[in-house]
């Protein structure tokens, strides 16, 4: 026991003696806040082989990633305010005429396909608004994600008639939110910052149509526009589980430093 004793006494002295030759030890911390999101394209989903479309909103709406870059109507774009600093600007919506809009969308699917749509929003102000619609505006054939009037500011799938939601967080405190939408095929989940906010059964979808559109639905009355500001959204031909999303709010899924993805007009 002795001689084991001094034994483990020396391995210590080692330790400690080359410890202190290194310098501290730094260990990485996820801090699950706004402060941690980075833009996706300095992010392992910015290689995602079922990334379909990308818009940063960077002072313009390329979709810098396909093929769905958008037409402004009384758009601005500001880099007041951002989320964190690894943001630029943002796209400022006015709430009564302020849209993007894409006719004829490339790859976002149809019937039930999966899906993933998630980006950066903020607002204070309270009503329905829609920041994204894609689809024929009829029952079952349309996803759109809004902001509802009903239950202040929370989070709502709205399907026209195969509706999820709405969440649990209200979203009109004027600060920014990172906010996701799945469907597998048979389940439509709504995440508010890294967290699932709400979760339906079986909604049956059927989409149909390919008229895409960020700050408005795709009604004919097109009376539920947006008013605040989105940066970063981006559109997924599968749904990412919560583990990605979770990462992507704590910033665990950047890319090694020096391997941020470029794309064009980011």
């Amino acid at each position: 026991m002795k001689k084991l004793a001094k034994i483990l006494i020396g391995v210590l002295a080692f330790t400690s003696c080359y410890l202190n030759i290194l310098g501290p030890v730094k260990v990485p911390i996820a801090h699950a806040s706004l402060s941690q999101i980075l833009p996706l394209s300095q992010t392992t989903l910015s290689t995602d082989a079922n990334l379909v479309s990308y818009w940063p909103l960077n002072g313009n709406s390329n979709d810098t990633k396909g093929s769905n870059s958008g037409t402004d109507t009384s758009m601005s774009y500001s880099a007041s305010s951002p989320p964190n600093a690894n943001f630029g600007q943002h796209a400022v919506f006015n709430g009564t005429t302020s849209q993007i809009e894409k006719t004829t969308a490339v790859g976002m699917g149809s019937g039930a396909n999966a899906f993933t749509y998630m980006g950066l929003m903020q607002t204070s102000v309270t009503g329905t608004r829609t920041m994204v619609n894609y689809g024929n505006f009829s029952t079952c054939n349309s996803r759109g994600i809004i902001v509802l009037s009903g239950t202040p500011g929370k989070l709502y799938f709205a399907g026209q008639s195969c509706d999820v939601g709405p969440g649990a967080t209200s979203l009109t405190d004027g600060t920014w939110h990172y906010i996701a939408v799945t469907f597998d095929g048979t389940t439509v989940k709504i995440y508010v910052d890294g967290s699932s906010d709400a979760t339906s059964g079986t909604p049956a979808l059927n989409i149909t149509g390919t008229k895409f559109r960020l700050g408005n639905d795709n009604s004919v009355a097109q009376n539920a526009f947006f008013s605040g500001n989105l940066i970063d959204w981006s559109f997924f031909s599968r749904a990412l589980s919560a583990t990605e999303i979770s990462n992507h709010w704590t910033g665990a899924d950047a890319l090694p430093s020096g391997n941020a993805m470029f794309f064009g007009g980011d």
